[in-house]
């Protein structure tokens, strides 16, 4: 689901190789936020060792940011939740309070010279 990608960048997490595991997480995830990839198919595309995707998993369950779901099948139903930060309230509250974008910071645009055309002199020869 692009939208639930699109909110797993825009977090805020320090852990790069995390962050990355969450966003391929949340492409594999359905509707309801629920996917069962196993470590090795993780790894393999996020490009990240089985141990280092099994560490980077319970860096994002400690943060709340997936959880495990108790399954009857032999691979882990991870459920993502990222209720915080919902791309429609992101895009919508666009402020211009504090930003450098003020008026006052713009430089004129200076205007191209135009250079006259040389037919006369081309005609002379």
């Amino acid at each position: 689901m692009f939208s639930m990608m699109a909110d797993a960048m825009r977090l805020d997490i320090d852990d790069a190789l995390a962050k990355w595991l969450l966003v391929t997480l949340c492409d594999y995830a359905n509707e309801q936020g629920e996917c069962w990839p196993s470590t090795f198919t993780l790894a393999k595309r996020t490009g990240m060792g089985r141990s280092t995707v099994a560490k980077k998993l319970n860096t994002l369950v400690e943060a709340g940011y997936i959880t495990r779901m108790p399954t009857a099948f032999t691979s882990t139903t991870y459920r993502v939740s990222l209720v915080d930060t919902s791309v429609s309230e992101v895009d919508t509250a666009v402020s211009e309070v504090g930003s450098n974008l003020s008026v006052t910071n713009h430089k004129p645009i200076k205007k191209k010279t135009v250079i006259p055309d040389d037919k006369e002199e081309d005609s002379d020869s």
